[in-house]
């Protein structure tokens, strides 16, 4: 009697955590979000397992084998402790009790998976475009994220004192562009003589490419913001609307991610993709081919893992090597539009002694920090006033 209890409360435990890590297998090879109640459960069940076991098994394309080699070793576990309860000696059988374990799990879950492939109470539809945590960036002016409703933000940035603006400035980009806003406010501060009144025109997980097509960022995928989806039809709203004597470009972490066309996931690198990222750029350097333009190369990304936030790592908006197409693709906008000037913010950073990834600069190796805004506004600003004072010469 006491043998059949053990036994059934055994078989209990492991059928949740071992199913837990199926679970998380399934969902990482799908993509389905992490960010709902059960995505969250997997993984408070099976990161004390899979995340030391992933130091060690790396995942293959997008099987996360870290998670199918845990619920394996959860059923060895309970067959090893049945085993032994019983005492027979020997353990050889134990493996292949083991293996025929996981194929019944394999079984049993395929029912949770109807569950998990639409997460409780909300559609693919409602889910937006997810974003990495702002570290570091609290308390700057009224908003404690870049908008979500892709409108111009007035004088977000406004000169100190009584001092006029030596120059307007729009910055249109994502997150990280939002974060280099502090910067601009501690400019006016330290420099009476030049000041800037900025407008900004950001949202968080905006790819420059637009379009509803899903994007898979973090781990996740995700629909484009509405207001995202017409990102330069918006700018050239905003620039008929006001003068401006110079715009900041800064965007492409969701440009980094993978996109669904057509039932194709494509990328940076492959030629479907790179035409159309290209000739999305070309849309918006014409739309300002009337202003003074500067486009911020992307600086190096390392997008963390976080529980409950991201899905499962790593993730392939970190490939360096998308980072360098992009940043190419960035370089070359100058040559084909005389308006625009490259500033190389990713080089900037890169030659810093701790890099682009340095944790004062960019705490969760995405967003600038304070300080690290201010810095790299420090090295943006002399540029930008440069430029907005040779078009105000030349108009």
């Amino acid at each position: 009697m006491a043998y059949q209890i053990f036994s059934f409360l055994l078989d209990v435990v492991a059928g949740l955590l071992g199913g837990a890590c199926l679970l998380r297998l399934y969902m990482q090879y799908q993509r389905v979000p992490f960010g709902n109640p059960i995505g969250r459960f997997v993984f408070a069940l099976t990161d004390w397992l899979v995340l030391p076991l992933r130091r060690v098994l790396p995942a293959y394309r997008r099987w996360d084998t870290a998670s199918l080699v845990a619920s394996y070793l959860i059923e060895l576990a309970q067959f090893a402790l049945l085993w032994a309860l019983i005492g027979r000696e020997g353990f050889e059988g134990v493996f292949l009790l083991a293996l025929f374990g996981l194929v019944r799990l394999v079984i049993s879950s395929v029912t949770a998976l109807v569950i998990v492939a639409v997460p409780a109470g909300q559609s693919p539809a409602q889910r937006q475009t997810a974003s990495i945590p702002l570290a570091g960036m609290g308390g700057f002016g009224d908003a404690a994220t870049p908008s979500r409703a892709m409108r111009i933000q007035r004088d977000v940035v406004e000169p100190t004192g009584r001092a006029p603006a030596t120059a307007r400035v729009l910055v249109v980009g994502d997150s990280v562009a939002w974060t280099l806003l502090p910067g601009f406010s501690g400019w006016n501060r330290s420099h009476p003589d030049q000041q800037l009144a900025v407008d900004a025109f950001t949202q968080m997980g905006c790819p420059l490419l637009g379009g509803p097509e899903p994007v898979e960022i973090g781990g996740e995928v995700n629909v484009v913001w509405p207001g995202c989806r017409r990102l330069v039809e918006a700018v050239a709203r905003a620039v008929h609307a006001t003068d401006y004597d110079a715009v900041l470009v800064v965007i492409g972490l969701a440009d980094l991610g993978n996109r669904r066309f057509d039932d194709r996931w494509l990328h940076l690198g492959q030629a479907a993709y790179d035409r159309r990222l290209r000739t999305r750029m070309d849309d918006l350097a014409h739309v300002l081919r009337h202003e003074r333009a500067f486009w911020a190369t992307y600086p190096r990304v390392r997008v963390p893992e976080i529980p409950g936030r991201t899905g499962p790592g790593p993730f392939d908006e970190n490939d360096p090597d998308r980072l360098r197409a992009l940043n190419r693709m960035i370089g070359s906008i100058g040559s084909r539009h005389a308006q625009v000037t490259v500033l190389d913010l990713d080089g900037w950073c890169e030659a810093l002694p701790k890099g682009c990834l340095d944790p004062a600069l960019r705490p969760d190796g995405v967003h600038f920090s304070w300080p690290g805004s201010r810095d790299a506004d420090a090295w943006l600003v002399p540029r930008i006033l440069a430029g907005a004072a040779t078009r105000r010469h030349a108009s």
